[in-house]
This record gives structure tokens, sequence and C-alpha cells, in this order.
């Protein structure tokens, strides 16, 4: 947007773009190993503008580097009687831990449980993200979940305008 100072405003629609952009989601269920960091997986995608996203992860395209927005939500589900007692869910960033959300419900007895993250950071060209997650239970085997009927499981993330 500019001003030529007498009242008349130019706006640049082409440099108003959320862009890149991507959406991506689980359609079936991945086991989790308890108490270990495991990299989540992504089986369906809805929208990559850039082409970025691929093998789990996103990655800045060139000409690309600013600020990023990222947000999810991971669906857990345990199997069988016992449920989570803790989860973290983790943005990594380069391969090393960026930041994590983390839930305890070990008063609650609660089976399945979402964990929402949000996060914003600046990225350089070709820096990547992926999301890893780990459970705890009191020992009943552990998963991520996603479904053809709804999804559960999901994420997504955008450049924002500067």
């Amino acid at each position: 947007i500019t001003s030529d100072g007498a009242g008349n405003v130019t706006v640049n629609a082409a440099a108003m773009k959320n862009t890149p952009a991507f959406l991506v989601y689980k359609t079936s269920n991945q086991d989790i190993a308890e108490a270990t960091d495991t990299k989540v997986t992504w089986d369906a995608e809805s929208i990559d503008t850039d082409n970025a996203f691929a093998s789990d992860k996103f990655t800045v395209p060139s000409g690309k580097a600013g600020k990023y927005m990222f947000n999810g939500s991971i669906q857990t589900s345990s199997v069988g009687q016992s449920e989570y007692q803790y989860g973290f869910c983790m943005i990594w960033k380069n391969g090393s831990r960026l930041t994590s959300q983390m839930f305890d419900n070990r008063n609650n007895n609660l089976r399945q449980i979402p964990i929402v993250f949000n996060f914003m950071t600046d990225l350089a060209v070709n820096d990547y993200i992926e999301i890893y997650i780990t459970l705890g239970t009191s020992g009943a085997d552990q998963r991520i979940g996603g479904d053809a009927s709804y999804i559960g499981t999901w994420f997504s993330g955008y450049k924002i305008i500067e």
C-alpha cells in the first residue's frame, strides 16, 4: 500500500498474498511408541500453493524467507481401557525442537484428547518445519488419528504479509 500524500492510495494486490500456504492432514491412524518423540506423517494434502510440503515437512522455497504462522491439531486416541497421562506436540525446525504444547491428563480418565497448537516464527530459505508427538499412558497402545469421514489431525502454515 502506498500513498502519494494527496490522499490517493494505491494497493498492490499481487503483493498481498499469504503464500506459500499449505494444509495437510491424516486420513488414517499412526501408532506412537510410548514416551518417544515420533515424527507425524501426513497422508493427505488439501492446499500447497508453492509445492513446498513434501516428505512430511514444509520447506521454505527460494525467495520466500520471512515470518510464518503455523497451526494444527493432533487427535489422540488410546487403545484399550487405559487413558493418556500426558503428551507433547512439538514443532521442529531444521531437525531440532523449536517449541511444544503439552497436555496433562493424569486425573481426568480421558481417552481422546486433541492437542491444538499455534506458533509464529522467522524462517530463512531452505529452513524446514516438521511436527513431532510424544504420548505417555498407563500401559495402553497409543496412536494419533485420522478418519476418512472427518479431519481430526491436521497441520497448516502460511507466510505472513510483511
